[in-house]
């Protein structure tokens, strides 16, 4: 009876936890979490019906948490996460045990993740790493709490990151690529919250504040900070004609980023019935940083045509750098989606204009065709 007792028992706790684990993670393991990421954490890693993700609907941290969580339970290693409430929960809970099949409830359990986390707890979770080849590699993400987060696929031979991002609201969505930095500093200086970061896994982690040194260095200044990190990261100069392309490739991500943002703060703004933000919604949906910073990045680019190469550079590749300045070359690389009947799409070149002339509005109290610079704004809310 006492046999049967055990055996009993040890079927009960077989099933007690999401999953069970019979490894602890050490750098082996991580080693082999970053080799996965490379190869296997994909765009389409939610939107394939081939993926054992699929139809999973995410926002950028739970995207974030989905692809630790998806490595773990593979390869039956624990998971432990931050609640919004600051307790801490993992794998081994039991509330899902009515759910046989294994997939199942892992995804199951996936979804309560995400229901319970945020870029908050994703901080919490992680710690900032130092910045060199070894530490900043894939499987590490980039975190500005409340505000966003990316995954790191990889960091290529020039020092440049590769990075996957979902975005609110939650939805089955293929996952966002950019090859280039995130168009966020490392900035929590006193907490040392936010930048890039590992999970947090064994006792022997390195955390350090590298990055906001480098940050501080940098003055506040976006393109400085990218070069400086460049520096750290490369192992090669990267060629001239490839970071004409780069460069635009990257314009064209932060200017759909911020038609996403643009979106959400009007979709709230509606809801609230048109009501002014507060001082937090304020700051959640307004991009004065994001606008300033994107306006830098267009002078930047525009300054590649003094450096020495530029004379030596093929017409083709001049064309992909002057279509943004120049409304009579056709741009075929970038359109951003605006959302909007009037101008559903814009051109680089109607921005970078929109920003010389000042008339793109990030006060999120502004409808979006203000936001876009294509009506007039006076604002009649708090500007905070």
């Amino acid at each position: 009876m006492r046999l049967i007792g055990v055996i009993c028992l040890i079927g009960l706790q077989a099933i007690a936890a999401v999953w069970t684990t019979d490894k602890t993670w050490n750098e082996q393991l991580e080693s082999q979490y970053s080799q996965w990421v490379e190869v296997n954490w994909t765009n389409d890693v939610f939107t394939n019906p081939q993926s054992p993700l699929y139809g999973l609907k995410t926002d950028c941290a739970d995207a974030s948490y989905a692809m630790r969580a998806y490595f773990a339970y593979v390869n039956r290693l624990p998971f432990t996460f931050h609640r919004f409430d600051g307790s801490r929960s993992s794998q081994a809970i039991s509330q899902f045990d009515h759910l046989r099949e294994s997939l199942t409830r892992f995804r199951a359990f996936l979804n309560h993740v995400f229901d319970v986390t945020s870029t908050y707890t994703l901080s919490l979770d992680t710690y900032p790493i130092a910045i060199n080849r070894q530490a900043l590699r894939a499987g590490t993400v980039y975190v500005s709490p409340g505000i966003h987060s990316y995954q790191i696929i990889g960091v290529d031979i020039y020092g440049i990151p590769k990075t996957l991002s979902s975005t609110v609201p939650r939805e089955t969505r293929v996952l966002f690529f950019n090859h280039g930095f995130p168009f966020y500093m490392p900035g929590d200086s006193r907490r040392n919250l936010d930048g890039f970061r590992a999970f947090k896994s064994f006792d022997d982690i390195r955390a350090s504040n590298e990055q906001f040194q480098i940050a501080a260095s940098a003055g506040g200044d976006f393109i400085q900070y990218q070069k400086m990190m460049i520096l750290k990261l490369g192992e090669v100069d990267e060629p001239f004609e490839r970071k004409v392309k780069r460069v635009k490739s990257n314009l064209c991500f932060f200017s759909r980023e911020r038609a996403v943002q643009v979106a959400d703060a009007y979709v709230e703004h509606q809801g609230r019935g048109g009501t002014c933000f507060g001082r937090a919604g304020f700051d959640d949906y307004s991009t004065y940083v994001r606008d300033k910073k994107l306006k830098s990045y267009f002078q930047e680019f525009k300054k590649m045509t003094a450096e020495q190469s530029w004379a030596n550079t093929p017409t083709e590749i001049k064309k992909i750098l002057l279509s943004v300045f120049l409304f009579e070359i056709p741009d075929d690389d970038c359109v951003v989606e605006t959302s909007l009947v009037q101008k559903p799409y814009l051109r680089l070149a109607d921005i970078n204009k929109a920003l010389d002339e000042d008339r793109l509005v990030s006060d999120p109290n502004a409808n979006m065709l203000q936001r876009w610079g294509l009506e007039s704004y006076a604002p009649i809310c708090p500007i905070y």
